[in-house]
């Protein structure tokens, strides 16, 4: 121990996942640490990377976002146009998948986060906006951080903010609503309702 009375002394420091329990060495002049992480894997990691926080874990959170990716895109489906979620939605159409958090537990979170996560590496800092207006849209190049204000200004510039309410541009299964109707305060798609007539009168039919 006596290479580190010049040195920062992490033992007992929690970094990320990690745990520093003791010095290891040195190697290539940088110093190395046992870490217990808690998964409850042993590794070592280099007191920069921990620092700066570029070392989080034993490698199991990586393969966790490696898990995220291949059950975020098996759920998507890949167009010209929008790539859209086919999994779970919430109640505004956004849609949601489960995220592990660096404790261990999970957590439901927005589609367009976790594109933008999978696609950065990083998780947002602001909202995750949509240049297609498409809640169910999780491609890359259709997506942008912004404010609320910039959400709101960005509605105003495509004309979909009116007497203080944001207007979505498809329906919750994609159709245009420019040709929508209001029925007791609510604008409601007019492809949809016709092809809820139609099923009815296949009903009727039977």
């Amino acid at each position: 121990m006596g290479q580190l009375k010049r040195l920062e002394n992490l033992e007992g420091k929690k970094f990320g996942k990690l745990l520093v329990l003791k010095f290891s060495g040195v190697k290539s002049n940088n110093t190395l640490w046992l870490c217990m992480c808690e998964c409850g894997n042993e590794t070592t990691a280099f007191s920069g990377n921990l620092k700066r926080g570029h070392t989080k874990s034993c490698g199991c959170l990586r393969t966790a976002r490696e898990s995220l990716f291949k059950r975020f895109w098996n759920k998507v489906l890949i167009g010209d146009g929008c790539w859209e979620w086919i999994g779970a939605r919430q109640k505004d159409w956004h849609g949601r998948v489960s995220v592990w958090n660096e404790d261990g537990t999970m957590h439901n979170e927005v589609t367009s986060r976790a594109a933008w996560f999978l696609t950065t590496g990083k998780w947002p800092e602001l909202q995750v906006l949509h240049r297609c207006d498409n809640p169910v849209c999780v491609r890359p190049s259709h997506l942008f951080e912004g404010t609320q204000q910039d959400n709101i200004q960005d509605c105003i510039d495509k004309g979909r903010f009116h007497g203080g309410k944001i207007y979505a541009t498809v329906c919750k299964r994609g159709h245009d609503l420019t040709d929508a109707y209001m029925h007791q305060g609510k604008r409601h798609c007019r492809i949809c309702r016709r092809d809820w007539k139609r099923e009815r009168r296949k009903l009727a039919i039977k």
